[in-house]
């Protein structure tokens, strides 16, 4: 009935968010923090609080994805993801 902030929002734009098989809700975006949590254009929230996932991408993640298993799929113009060499697209296992 009415609309509520989610574990803190972010210091800037979310614009893809996609959940997991377990109900865990994932945000990617521009932003650098989620819930005063350091999160480097991607988080994931447990129902409780947002959690960085490793030191995330280098810039912006456009999507977010899901698949059956639990792996989490970002695109974006991102160039390295958890210090690896990533070339728009990057898998979080």
């Amino acid at each position: 009935s009415s609309w509520g902030t989610l574990g803190g929002g972010f210091n800037n734009a979310v614009r893809s968010i996609a959940f997991d098989p377990a109900g865990n809700l994932y945000a990617g975006g521009s932003f650098v923090s989620a819930g005063g949590v350091s999160a480097n254009c991607i988080a994931k929230f447990d129902g409780t609080s947002w959690s960085a996932l490793g030191t995330g991408l280098n810039s912006v993640v456009n999507a977010v994805a899901v698949d059956t298993s639990g792996n989490v799929y970002a695109g974006g113009g991102f160039s390295a993801a958890g210090g690896n060499s990533a070339s728009n697209v990057a898998k979080w296992d």
